[in-house]
């Protein structure tokens, strides 16, 4: 199996493309820790897991609080006595023009999706480091708009594009201690919050359908895709591969 006995922490972890990094992690004989702030589902994910014989635990954390980052990785590592792979996968997308942000908005993305990941790369490398040879890995969810524009999401693809640059810089920092770091750029993927977010427009089917249009391969992606890409970034069969930003989009950003 691809992670027996090893230990990872998904941020993210009770919904959406985190619940399937967690359940494909798991899967291949690892333990994972389910880091996210909704407390009622994360114990449901862990009771349900729990309950396949999967070793999961779920603890309750403020992705964008520094306090609340550190007392969830000490407490991995108390729980698991080891840190192996880190999948920084939460995040907090909202949709405005530059004009029309909000200070508060921009506020919390900001702390979510770059300050949340820079200070869970800041506490768990250090257990990393103590793995010795074996290293460790940590895989980013950015957003194929870290590469390309869209429509009136200015912050967002601004933090996404930090997110992409956080990866390559802490990659060339601790690639010689054999710590990879690579990141995924997913695409539109169905997820309940890009549902919900699609039901909130006026007219869905047309957004809908002018999303699709971008896409080569004319759909959307599924969570577990986005799971699958993490999870070989995060296994031995990318041993060589860190500073990566993996465009994981069906095509969207090829032109």
């Amino acid at each position: 199996m691809k992670f027996q006995d090893k230990v990872a922490i998904v941020t993210g972890g009770a919904s959406g493309m985190g619940y399937e990094m967690v359940r494909l992690f798991t899967e291949e004989g690892g333990k994972a820790v389910i880091a996210d702030l909704n407390e009622k589902l994360g114990q449901e994910v862990e009771d349900a897991f729990r309950a396949e014989g999967k070793e999961v635990t779920f603890i309750k954390t403020d992705i964008g609080s520094e306090e609340s980052i550190k007392s969830m990785i000490d407490a991995t590592v108390e729980k698991y006595g080891k840190l192996n792979v880190l999948c920084n996968n939460a995040g907090v997308g909202i949709g405005r023009n530059v004009v029309d942000e909000r200070p508060e908005d921009i506020q919390l993305m900001f702390n979510v999706n770059i300050k949340g990941v820079l200070f869970c790369c800041k506490y768990a490398i250090p257990y990393m480091l103590k793995n010795g040879a074996e290293g460790g890995a940590i895989v980013n969810t950015a957003s194929n708009l870290s590469l390309v524009a869209s429509h009136d999401i200015a912050t967002y693809t601004a933090t996404k594009g930090a997110v992409a640059s956080i990866t390559r810089q802490i990659a060339y920092d601790y690639g010689a201690f054999n710590i990879r770091v690579n990141a995924i750029c997913p695409g539109d993927t169905r997820t309940t919050l890009f549902k919900n977010w699609l039901a909130t427009k006026e007219n869905p089917k047309e957004i809908e359908d002018a999303l699709l249009a971008r896409y080569p391969m004319k759909r959307f992606s599924e969570p577990v895709e986005q799971a699958k890409a993490a999870m070989f970034l995060a296994s031995d069969d990318a041993s060589f591969i860190t500073g990566q930003v993996l465009a994981v989009d069906g095509g969207m950003t090829i032109w």
